[in-house]
């Protein structure tokens, strides 16, 4: 009788929270949930443009960025990211001034005394353009990859 009540017990607290008293029919819902906005994700990223779905399935990022036979230096990667945005692409736009910043920081002079500004401002510059991007102002982005491009501290 004892056991009897604590089943009982158990399916009103079962019932009281909206669930049966089946054990895994819960994951499996939380399961399929999760499987459906993974999907829903990754169709969004490619209507958006952001992603690009082979025929295998898999999501890849579509970053090419500098045309083939161009050779990898920040002048390229600025001029590439001026088209991009000329072209209202923000994905491209960014990679390149990714690049170019990643380029610009590997050739940086060793690092000055404590209280000295240590990145030149042609890296101001690049944040400046990938905040513009951010927020789709294109002709605020072409003016701060140009002056970058103007820098006397890039590469000629």
């Amino acid at each position: 009788m004892r056991r009897s009540l604590i089943v009982t017990r158990r399916r009103r607290i079962l019932a009281l929270a909206g669930r049966t008293g089946r054990r895994h029919a819960g994951r499996r819902d939380k399961m399929r949930s999760t499987g459906l906005a993974a999907a829903l994700f990754g169709v969004a990223l490619a209507a958006a443009g952001c992603v690009r779905i082979d025929t295998a399935g898999s999501a890849q990022p579509d970053l090419a960025v500098l045309p083939a036979g161009q050779p990898a230096t920040t002048i390229t990667y600025l001029q590439a990211a001026g088209a991009a945005v000329s072209a209202e692409q923000p994905q491209r736009a960014t990679a390149a001034l990714d690049r170019a910043e990643t380029l610009l920081l590997d050739t940086a002079p060793p690092p000055a005394p404590f209280g000295v500004p240590q990145d030149p401002p042609v890296i101001r510059q690049i944040a400046r353009a990938r905040e513009a991007i951010m927020y789709r102002h294109w002709r605020e982005a072409q003016t701060y990859i140009s002056e970058a491009l103007q820098h006397p501290y890039i590469d000629r």
